[in-house]
Parts: C-alpha cells; sequence; structure tokens
C-alpha cells in the first residue's frame, strides 16, 4: 500500500498508528474495537483487530473525501477460520462484526472515520472465491457488504519486485472484479 502511495502524485500512506493515536485509550491499547452484534437470537461483544488497518490520503481532495480506510484482513485458509462460531479468529465471527462496525458506524462515533472497506486476502483463487461465497451467506441483506473485497495474497516480496496488496486483482461480495475505490 505504500508503494501505492509513492507511485501516486498527491497521495500519501497513512499507517495504523496515527489512526490510533485519536481513538479512545482502550481502542489505542488493544489496536483494535468491541462490537455488539445479535447471533443466532443472543447479544454478543467482540473485538475486531484488523491485520493492518491503513488508509491513504488525497491532498488533492476537500476535507472530509480526503481518505480512504482499509480494513484488512489476511487469511491462512485453517480450519480455525472456517469455524462457525463466533470465537477465535472465526472469518464467522470477523464478517458479522465488520458489518455490525459499518451498520452501526463504530469508527465514525469513536475515531471520526466515515468509511471503511473491509479487505480479505486468501492464499489462493479457491481460497478467495470460498470466502466471498461464504460472505455471501453470513451478510446477505447487510448494506455492509458492499464495503468488503476479497483478493488473492500478492507475490511474496523479491529485492528486485515489492508486494503490494493494491496490486493485488480484487473482486466485490458478487465475484465481479473490481478496483480498489482510490
Amino acid at each position: 500500500m505504500e508503494l501505492t502511495a509513492r507511485r501516486r502524485k498527491g497521495v500519501s500512506f497513512v499507517n495504523e498508528e496515527e489512526l490510533y493515536a485519536r481513538a479512545p485509550k482502550h481502542i489505542r491499547a488493544y489496536r483494535g474495537w468491541p462490537v455488539e452484534l445479535v447471533y443466532g437470537g443472543e447479544l454478543y461483544t467482540t473485538w475486531l483487530k484488523p491485520d493492518r488497518f491503513p488508509s491513504l490520503r488525497f491532498n488533492d481532495r476537500p476535507r472530509g473525501s480526503d481518505h480512504r480506510y482499509f480494513a484488512i484482513e489476511y487469511e491462512t485458509g485453517s480450519n480455525e477460520t472456517r469455524r462457525s462460531t463466533l470465537s477465535g479468529t472465526s472469518l464467522l465471527r470477523k464478517y458479522l462484526s465488520y458489518a455490525a462496525t459499518f451498520e452501526q458506524e463504530i469508527l465514525k462515533k469513536q475515531i471520526g472515520i466515515p468509511y471503511f472497506y473491509s479487505l480479505f486476502v486468501g492464499v489462493s483463487e479457491a481460497h478467495r472465491d470460498e470466502m466471498r461465497k461464504y460472505a455471501v451467506v453470513v451478510l446477505k441483506g447487510s448494506p455492509a457488504a458492499r464495503a468488503f473485497r476479497f483478493a488473492v495474497e500478492p507475490e511474496k516480496p523479491t529485492p528486485e519486485k515489492s508486494a503490494d496488496v493494491f496490486g493485488a486483482i480484487w473482486h466485490d461480495i458478487k465475484g465481479k472484479e473490481v478496483e480498489l475505490p482510490l
């Protein structure tokens, strides 16, 4: 992502440290936020802690529309992520928590972030498609679904080439190939 910012005139990379610096103490300390959600008729409180939470700042845009925020989750495809419970690192918990964060405007209220994209990065095309199809089921009818994107992890960096998640081919929840909204 830093590479994307460096390659574009008038764009700067903002790491999560800057975002969390303006957050309440409990969010700053944990590098995540609490989310209340209802699942199976019961109320749960979970904590959502993205693997990365950077943004891009666009110097030529008016204040208020000058940032794009991205909560990035790197998924390994392990059995733990496929559990259909709200414990641990399950995709179900992450999908429902991101949807609740979006729908309840938790980040807008806590940190001043009006809109963000939930980016899920898989280890293969099959894994990406599996995550996307599961999201279709879990997020059915949720307005948050439009903010979800899925990709395959880019090549590992080498001295000649750096990996950049923004250089990946992204798919929306419907499976359509899309560009990240920058």
